[in-house]
């Protein structure tokens, strides 16, 4: 993750001495990301919404608002700000659908997911399996599998929070299936550790 944070850092130095527009828009959202990897809430925000103003101001490298609003929302998940984080998410979902960026929708979907599930927990079981539901679709006509274990990840957090234990383990073997599969092992690892947990207390 330090290594992520100086890239990207690099990577803006870069682009504010060339001074190309889309380079910085790529960079400020390259330093959200790598600080919200690393917990760094307020500077995943301030990164990000500099990202956005210059996109929005100069009209440029729209194609990637919606992931800057994924990282935003997350970004304010991570610091309790559930009612920005649901702002982002729901932005991050329109702009995906609004700019023909279909490929960003699953991602954006997660994202209002996991603000939901913080936000209303089983409450918002209709809203939350909805979107899930749009995320998995999405993936099967887009081909992008790399958020389909995060979807499965959520619908075993729903599944807890209703108190299907089978289904949430379910979920989670599967999640960890597709984490092994595609070589993201810390994820698997993570995973791993919630399925002995779930075990453990089963």
């Amino acid at each position: 993750m330090e290594s992520a944070l100086a890239h990207a850092r690099q990577s803006l130095e870069i682009a504010l001495r060339i001074g190309s527009t889309f380079s910085r828009v790529a960079a400020y959202s390259a330093v959200g990301h790598a600080h919200l990897l690393r917990g760094e809430w307020d500077e995943s925000v301030d990164a990000i919404e500099q990202c956005l103003e210059v996109t929005r101001d100069r009209r440029t490298g729209v194609e990637q608002e919606s992931r800057a609003l994924v990282t935003l929302a997350e970004a304010h998940l991570g610091r309790g700000d559930l009612g920005r984080a649901r702002a982002a998410a729901d932005e991050a979902v329109e702009r995906a659908r609004r700019g023909g960026t279909v490929i960003n929708e699953p991602a954006a979907q997660i994202a209002l997911t996991r603000v939901l599930l913080r936000a209303e927990g089983a409450g918002a079981r209709s809203a939350i399996e909805a979107a899930l539901d749009r995320a998995s679709t999405l993936l099967r006509e887009t081909g992008a599998k790399i958020h389909e274990p995060g979807v499965h990840i959520e619908r075993a957090e729903l599944a807890r929070l209703l108190g299907d234990e089978a289904t949430r383990q379910r979920e989670l073997r599967e999640a960890h299936r597709l984490f092994t599969a595609m070589g993201a092992t810390a994820r698997a690892e993570e995973v791993a550790r919630q399925l002995t947990s779930v075990s453990a207390t089963g």
